[in-house]
């Protein structure tokens, strides 16, 4: 704390008295007033160490108040340095304070794998210029290596009596929990939205789009496309079966597999099924589609909802692979589950992405209906199975896990 401009006057004048006191005064009154010119210095001086005190005293309890604070603190100075963080901060991240205070603001991000694109175009240059309320962040815990998602409030902080700017103070809190159980809400409020879209026009946009096909087809015989020309012809009808499998994956969501229909399953002719459609899309983009490893055991359920969780799966792996690339599927048993692994060696899913996979209506394919993976869990929850995903050297792995039953169930 600065001591104001009054006390600073009457810190210098008591200098001067004690200099003129221990210098050679006159006689008499002159004396006398210097005595008690210097009391009142020693007074003024002793006023002084006394508000020092409390003011540290006060500062003390002010510091203990910030490291036991429930949120995270941060104060990030005026050359985006971080000179103070409380304990919550460092549980909430995931650091050690040795990782936190003396790193830069964009060194902090770039450890917990932030994109500096979710603060928008003119924050990229310099993150500290816009003061931020109740702004989500997520971001990948280095310890647990899960996804977290942090409430950030961001304030500025100004000396008006130096009429300078001296940095920041971040306050966040893990609101993890609460953005779940939202998700999760809206995950439900959307499930139900496409399950009355699909009831209600799914079945009048299918018939028209059936009858379109159908003349487009006679056309393309009638006028086939000359040599070197483009057929314009096909690439409406591939546009018609893009929205037509649109509208299929609309319907799956308004129907929900009978446990009645279910029945004892053979996985291994399932797979070999699944493979057949998807083999030569594979081979005209030169990728290898290789089954190595393929048992035989018996799961129940549904099998045309289990082969197109599979041909989902390859398709996929086909769109995220390029030439010269091998796609794995295999079926093996484990225990008392029957697992089917398919392994493509494309980019990948990014760490923030990966949360979201199988969100409803989430996708990273510009011409993605987010609808695939979505329906492909919910099938496999509907069948008492696993769905779920990660990626190493080898490339991104999908596992769907269902338990298995006796061939004569």
């Amino acid at each position: 704390m600065r001591p104001n401009r009054f006390s600073r006057r009457a810190s210098a004048l008591s200098i001067l008295l004690i200099l003129g006191a221990i210098l050679e005064v006159p006689s008499g009154s002159h004396q006398f007033v210097i005595a008690i010119l210097l009391f009142a210095g020693i007074l003024e001086g002793f006023s002084l160490w006394h508000t020092g005190r409390r003011q540290t005293v006060a500062h003390s309890e002010e510091l203990q108040l910030i490291q036991d604070a429930p949120y995270g603190m941060l104060f990030v100075d005026k050359e985006n340095i971080i000179r103070l963080c409380n304990d919550s901060s460092t549980w909430i991240l995931g650091l050690e304070k040795s990782q936190i205070l003396g790193s830069t603001v964009h060194d902090l991000y770039r450890i917990l794998k932030i994109a500096l694109d979710e603060f928008g175009e003119p924050v990229k240059n310099s993150i500290w210029d816009h003061v931020i309320r109740n702004m989500e962040i997520e971001f990948i815990n280095p310890k647990s290596q899960d996804s977290q998602t942090l409430l950030l409030h961001l304030t500025r902080v100004f000396d008006h009596e130096m009429h300078q700017h001296l940095g920041y103070n971040v306050y966040f809190e893990d609101a993890t929990a609460r953005t779940l159980w939202e998700r999760k809400t809206l995950q439900s409020e959307k499930l139900l939205h496409v399950a009355e879209l699909a009831a209600t026009t799914a079945h009048e946009v299918r018939n028209p789009l059936t009858t379109v096909r159908g003349f487009l087809q006679l056309q393309q015989k009638r006028h086939p496309a000359a040599d070197g020309e483009r057929d314009l012809y096909k690439i409406m009808i591939d546009e018609l079966d893009r929205v037509n499998l649109l509208v299929t994956e609309y319907m799956s969501f308004a129907q929900s597999p009978e446990h009645s229909n279910f029945a004892a399953v053979d996985m291994h002719d399932l797979i070999l099924d699944a493979i057949i459609p998807v083999r030569a899309k594979s081979s005209n983009l030169e990728i290898d589609l290789v089954c190595n490893r393929l048992e035989s055991s018996y799961v129940l359920g549904n099998a045309e909802e289990l082969k197109q969780v599979i041909l989902h799966l390859l398709k996929n792996a086909i769109e995220a692979s390029h030439a010269g690339q091998t796609i794995e599927i295999h079926g093996v048993q484990c225990e008392n589950l029957y697992r089917v692994e398919v392994i493509d060696q494309g980019e990948g899913i990014s760490d923030l992405a990966f949360p979201h996979m199988f969100d409803t209506f989430f996708t990273t394919k510009p011409t993605g209906s987010g609808l695939g993976l979505s329906l492909s869990k919910k099938i496999i929850d509907l069948h008492a199975g696993s769905l779920y995903a990660f990626c190493d050297e080898k490339g991104t792995h999908f596992i769907m896990e269902l338990p298995l039953t006796p061939h004569e169930n």
